[in-house]
C-alpha cells in the first residue's frame, strides 16, 4: 500500500515537472525578452544618470563634438558606411561621443511599437544582441541640417524584441530620439525594402536635411532583405525633464512579470497539491 502510495506521487510529480518544463519552454522567449528590458531600462537610466552629473559646460562641450563629428561625417560624404565599420572599435574621437565614458551615444523611443532602447557605438555583433547600435559613419542626431543618422537593431531574436516591430510602422508614425538634454521629435516618411547591398543608397545626406533611419533585417529567420524607416526631423525640441530614479524603476515591472510567471505556477501547483492531500487526509 504504502509503495503504491509513493509510486503514485513519483508518478505525479515527474508528469508536474513535464508540464512545468514544457510550461517554460512555451514562454521562454517572453521571459527572456523581459529580462533583456530589464538591462535596457537600466542602460537607459544609467544615461540618465550619467548626464545629471554634467553641468551646463559640460553638455554645451558635448554638443560642440557632436556637431564637430556630423561636419566631419557630412565632408567625407561616406558613400558605402558599412565599408568603415572596422573602424568603429579604434576612433577614439567616435568612441568618446557625446562624452568621455559615455556607454551609450542616445536613446530612442518609439511608443507605437513599446520601444525604448539604449543606442550603442558602433554595430558590432556582441552590442546588437543586448541593443540597438549607431552604424559608424552616419551622422549622430543633434538638431544638425545636412545629417542623416542610422540605427540598427536585430529583428526576431528570441532573448530580445528589439525592433522586431518595426515592420508595424507607417507613414507619418513619430520616433523620439533623446540625446543629453534635448528630445527630437522624427515623422516617418519613407519605408523600404531592400536588398542588402542596395541599403547604402538610401543611407545617404540630403544637403539642408535632417534624416532619421531605423534599419533592421526581414523576413523573420530569412533575412535576405532590409527593412529601412526613415523619418524626417520635426521642428520642434523637448528639453529632458525626466528623473533617472524613476527610470529605473522601471525595471521593476519586468521583473515582477519573470518572477510572477516562472515562480507562480510552482507555488499556485504547490498549494494546490496540499488542499488535495488534506482532503484526501480528511476522507
Amino acid at each position: 500500500m504504502k509503495r503504491r502510495r509513493v509510486r503514485k506521487q513519483f508518478i505525479g510529480f515527474v508528469g508536474l515537472s513535464l508540464i512545468y518544463s514544457g510550461y517554460l519552454m512555451l514562454l521562454g522567449p517572453y521571459l527572456c525578452d523581459q529580462y533583456a528590458r530589464i538591462f535596457q531600462i537600466t542602460n537607459v537610466a544609467n544615461y540618465a544618470r550619467e548626464f545629471n552629473d554634467l553641468d551646463e559646460q559640460d553638455i554645451q562641450a558635448a554638443k560642440q563634438r557632436a556637431y564637430t563629428y556630423n561636419e566631419q561625417v557630412y565632408q567625407q560624404q561616406l558613400v558605402k558606411p558599412y565599408r568603415y565599420q572596422a573602424n568603429q572599435d579604434y576612433d577614439l574621437n567616435y568612441l568618446s561621443l557625446p562624452w568621455d565614458e559615455a556607454e551609450e551615444l542616445f536613446t530612442i523611443m518609439i511608443a507605437k511599437i513599446k520601444v525604448n532602447l539604449p543606442v550603442g557605438h558602433g554595430t558590432s555583433d556582441e552590442l546588437l544582441q543586448v541593443m540597438a547600435g549607431h552604424l559608424y559613419g552616419t551622422s549622430i542626431p543633434c538638431n544638425q541640417k545636412d545629417s542623416h543618422t542610422v540605427v540598427a537593431a536585430h529583428s526576431g531574436l528570441r532573448s530580445s524584441e528589439l525592433f522586431s516591430r518595426l515592420d508595424e510602422l507607417e507613414l507619418d508614425d513619430e520616433i523620439k530620439i533623446r540625446f543629453l538634454d534635448e528630445i527630437y521629435t522624427y515623422q516617418v516618411d519613407k519605408i523600404e525594402i531592400v536588398l542588402p547591398d542596395e541599403a547604402d543608397n538610401y543611407l545617404q545626406i540630403i544637403p539642408h536635411e535632417d534624416y532619421l533611419t531605423l534599419y533592421t533585417c526581414t523576413p523573420y529567420g530569412i533575412n535576405t532583405h532590409r527593412l529601412l524607416v526613415r523619418a524626417k526631423k520635426m521642428s520642434k525640441v523637448e528639453k529632458v525633464e525626466e528623473d533617472s530614479l524613476k527610470l529605473s524603476n522601471q525595471s521593476y515591472v519586468p521583473l515582477i512579470k519573470i518572477v510572477l510567471l516562472s515562480v507562480g505556477p510552482l507555488i499556485g501547483g504547490g498549494a494546490w497539491i496540499k488542499i488535495k492531500r488534506r482532503k484526501q487526509w480528511q476522507k
